[in-house]
């Protein structure tokens, strides 16, 4: 839980910064999942999540948790934390922090990982919008790669935005099993898929929210996931409502 408290601090510490600023923007959000996916792996099956975001002049952190229906399955904390700097009309650069947990996993299984890195988003006129982000795992010793391609649809007789994002990424990890006794095991697969968001306003501050995402990896081994999957496509998907503050 040390590295938990520790990020703690840092989001806080982000907070602080940012409380100097006018007009900071949140959000918390509680629904139901069919599953989690990250990197592309299914990692707890359905269950309650609730989410909680901050951002305010480039910073932006969120807090995260999916409890699963079954109690003997993993719960899944996720922690991050990034600011962006703008770099004229259509560029856009950034540093991230992440901090993800894995309570109740399987003996031998990953139980928590932390990631730092930095991205740059490339959005020209037309909507299209482009991202590259590269993140070093200091638990797995792993190099993650991954370009996303993302637009917002407007959709006039809703009222509402479909936001539809595409990616492709890479794992390569110099521990893939920290937590397993003998020498480390060295181990890399790759992921891709796409997501679509659906938020809905049924009032001033309060939203109803669709969402679902489809990923497949290649060559992940079956350890990467705590349920013990092999490499196939997953979707999840999630209904729920969100509070704006």
């Amino acid at each position: 839980m040390h590295g938990v408290r520790g990020f703690l601090i840092f989001l806080v510490g982000t907070a602080t910064l940012s409380a100097w600023d006018d007009e900071p923007r949140g959000a918390i959000e509680v629904g139901y999942a069919t599953g989690v996916l990250r990197d592309g792996v299914e990692r707890a099956r359905a269950g309650v999540y609730s989410r909680a975001d901050f951002a305010q002049n480039g910073w932006r952190g969120a807090l995260a948790l999916h409890e699963p229906f079954r109690g003997a399955e993993p719960r899944i904390v996720q922690l991050s934390a990034a600011h962006e700097w703008r770099v004229g009309e259509e560029f856009s650069i950034g540093v991230t922090a992440e901090h993800f947990r894995q309570e109740q996993a399987p003996l031998n299984s990953l139980r928590h990982a932390t990631r730092v890195g930095a991205l740059v988003q490339w959005q020209p006129l037309g909507g299209w919008a482009t991202e590259l982000s590269y993140q070093r795992d200091l638990r797995l010793r792993a190099n993650v790669s991954e370009i996303r391609l993302a637009r917002s649809f407007a959709l006039t007789r809703l009222g509402a935005f479909l936001e539809w994002n595409a990616f492709a990424g890479w794992l390569d990890a110099a521990d893939a099993r920290p937590a397993a006794p003998g020498v480390a095991i060295r181990d890399s697969f790759g992921y891709a898929g796409m997501a679509a968001r659906l938020p809905y306003r049924v009032g001033e501050r309060t939203l109803i929210v669709v969402a679902a995402e489809l990923a497949t990896t290649t060559g992940q081994a079956t350890f990467w996931s705590p349920l013990g999957h092999r490499p196939h496509t997953r979707a999840t998907v999630q209904f729920a409502i969100t509070f704006e503050l």
